[in-house]
């Protein structure tokens, strides 16, 4: 005779794989915008907006100057004090790269859509008390930029790809991703670009 439980167990696991239940459900990022709280693993963080600075022309020939940052209240929810890094440049996401000196914040910031025309490398840094600083220290909440000097008009709207990071023994904190494959996207952040004057 066979027990009850086997055959309710089988006649579950059928239901299960008929159903589809076995199968890997995809992964959705979410959707955030200004406001929104972010837990990244090693980072809390609040995206506070995207701003784009225009300075009159100057100079020969006569340009204006274009700066975008991207605001974001960063708390550094591990046990050491972390860079803030430079966010990456135009350019699909890189591999992640497990590291002993743990993962910066900027380069949670997976790719931006569209892409952005910069004339030099974007800058991360930390404002406050009328100083920039590069840290970002444990249990402190900090005001983080990001920091774009364009050649050109941005969009209205921006997308932000934001990527997390996990603790791995050994090796401290690293991106979250799988061996060999680009970072995971934690969430999409829809911004619109506020414009100001200089």
């Amino acid at each position: 005779m066979v027990p009850v439980f086997a055959v309710l167990l089988a006649a579950g696991v059928g239901t299960t794989v008929a159903l589809g239940g076995f199968d890997e459900t995809p992964y959705r990022p979410g959707r955030l915008g200004e406001g929104s709280i972010l837990e990244q693993g090693q980072f809390r963080t609040r995206i506070l907006g995207a701003r784009l600075v225009v300075t009159p022309p100057h100079g020969r020939p006569a340009v204006p100057e274009r700066i975008l940052e991207i605001d974001f209240e960063v708390t550094n929810l591990g046990a050491r004090t972390q860079r803030v890094g430079s966010p990456p440049g135009p350019g699909p996401a890189r591999p992640a790269k497990p590291s002993a000196a743990g993962a910066t914040f900027a380069a949670s910031v997976l790719r931006i859509t569209p892409p952005l025309a910069v004339t030099y490398a974007p800058q991360g840094l930390v404002l406050g008390d009328g100083a920039e600083s590069a840290q970002l220290h444990p249990g402190i909440t900090g005001r983080v930029v990001l920091r774009y000097e364009l050649a050109a008009e941005p969009p209205a709207r921006l997308v932000l790809a934001m990527g997390g990071h996990e603790y791995a023994a050994g090796h401290g904190w690293r991106p979250a991703a799988r061996p060999g494959r680009t970072p995971e996207t934690l969430a999409e952040v829809t911004l619109p670009v506020r414009r100001e004057a200089a």
